[in-house]
């Protein structure tokens, strides 16, 4: 707020008994206000063609990164992302605090407004505080090549997604604490789509729920190497993987229940479950691939 003085003068008789003039001095201070509109903590955009520097975080002015959108909004907040291509390890910070990370309602797709690893070794993609609660809807996750099975995101937290896709990557979603729930998220041609990976020390229990989740092309779509892990599906369909379900965790509990799944074409087997006890060979679960239905 800017405030401004207007000064009046109001000029008197004269005194009789002294020549001199007396002014009265009348001031009335008039407040001219200007409203200065900040913007809303809670709400950023970010966009390619934004900056980090002279961007405001608004719709026409975004800043360039998640990071700086993240570090920029509340607690809870949402970063919505305007339509292209979120390049370079900047864009993939480790997030220390809850928040939304949104798709702008005029994305499409997941395919138009995506984060990717440009299928640079080295490049590990989102990570996560163990308080924190994430919310990704209608973004895409693509060409992340790190091969230690930390994925294009590694979710040590609680971690959801919505209308969300992964393609192209060494290992989509990797959960080793915590929960992830995924509802319509479609994978494509990923090494492993989901993975609980290998932990010397798993915790008490890490658990995804699946709702309405597709996997297509790659090498594994549920990868289990951990102990402690739960994976809940309704509406799970694989098609053209190589493997739908690997479990190769040994010693430890795991529990799986899938609901309304499909096995199309896997090549080379629907379920690998070795270290299941009582298996009479690391191939002990498999099937047939099924014949397609029609649309």
């Amino acid at each position: 707020i800017t405030a401004g003085g207007l000064l009046f003068l109001r000029r008197s008789h004269v005194n009789a008994m002294s020549p001199r003039l007396t002014v009265v001095v009348t001031v009335a201070l008039v407040l001219l206000c200007t409203v200065v509109h900040a913007q809303s903590t809670n709400t950023v955009w970010i966009g390619p063609f934004g900056s980090d520097t002279t961007g405001s975080g608004t719709y026409a002015s975004p800043y360039l990164t998640v990071s700086k959108g993240i570090a920029s909004v509340n607690p809870g907040g949402t970063v919505y992302v305007l339509p292209g291509v979120y390049t370079g390890s900047i864009n993939f910070p480790r997030i220390t605090k809850s928040v939304n990370i949104v798709a702008d309602s005029s994305v499409d797709s997941p395919s138009q407004a995506y984060f990717s690893g440009q299928g640079r070794s080295g490049i590990v993609g989102f990570t996560f505080d163990p308080s924190v609660n994430v919310l990704f809807t209608g973004v895409g996750f693509a060409d992340f090549a790190y091969n230690s099975g930390f994925g294009a995101v590694y979710a040590a937290a609680t971690v959801n997604f919505n209308k969300c896709a992964f393609w192209n990557n060494d290992t989509g979603l990797a959960v080793s604490n915590g929960s992830s729930t995924l509802t319509d998220v479609n994978f494509v041609n990923n090494g492993k789509a989901i993975a609980f990976p290998y932990n010397d020390f798993p915790p008490a229990k890490v658990s995804i729920l699946a709702s309405r989740v597709t996997v297509t092309g790659g090498t594994i779509g549920l990868s289990v190497a951990s102990g402690y892990s739960e994976f809940q599906a309704d509406t799970l369909t694989f098609e053209n993987v190589s493997t739908g379900v690997s479990v190769t965790t040994q010693n430890h509990a795991f529990y799986i229940n899938l609901s309304n799944a499909q096995f199309f074409n896997t090549t080379a087997t629907a379920l690998y479950a070795y270290g299941i006890p009582n298996a009479s060979s690391p191939q002990a679960a498999s099937s047939s691939p099924s014949p397609r239905s029609a649309p």
